[in-house]
């Protein structure tokens, strides 16, 4: 099956004041982490992001939503909700899931001895920041560009 074809639950495409925003879910399965960083590069490229960040939020969404879709056994929910908002200077991505809580920055290999995809998130972002919010996990990534 081509990695196209898998059908987001969900989309919307924004503009506000101060930015872009385009949101939408995928299932919780790890073919759908390529999916969701293809939809998230390509957002960010239509808004003119340089490709270094492009890259990056590509890379920031593909690894937080592979995570997910490992480690995430419980929830009523399958779905990963995924929130991409580009400012003139940064670009925001936001996951949010209702599986066990799992707070990404906790789990941040310090040692140099290897670089796991979270320890590649933070060296990517500006900042990465965990919340429990109403039984889900939001998790916020901000890429400085």
């Amino acid at each position: 099956r081509d990695l196209h074809s898998f059908p987001t639950r969900r989309s919307s495409d924004l503009r506000l004041q101060d930015g872009v925003v385009y949101d939408f879910s995928i299932d919780k399965e790890i073919p759908q982490a390529i999916h969701a960083s293809e939809e998230a590069m390509a957002f960010c490229e239509k808004n003119r992001v340089p490709e270094n960040t492009v890259n990056a939020v590509g890379v920031a969404v593909e690894e937080l939503c592979h995570n997910i879709a490992v480690y995430s056994s419980s929830g009523s929910s399958n779905a990963v909700d995924i929130c991409i908002r580009v400012f003139p200077d940064q670009v925001n991505v936001r996951l949010r899931d209702d599986g066990v809580a799992f707070n990404p920055t906790d789990y941040i290999d310090n040692s140099g001895k290897r670089i796991t995809g979270i320890q590649l998130v933070r060296m990517l972002s500006s900042s990465v920041d965990y919340n429990r919010v109403l039984g889900f996990n939001v998790t916020n990534v901000a890429i400085s560009y």
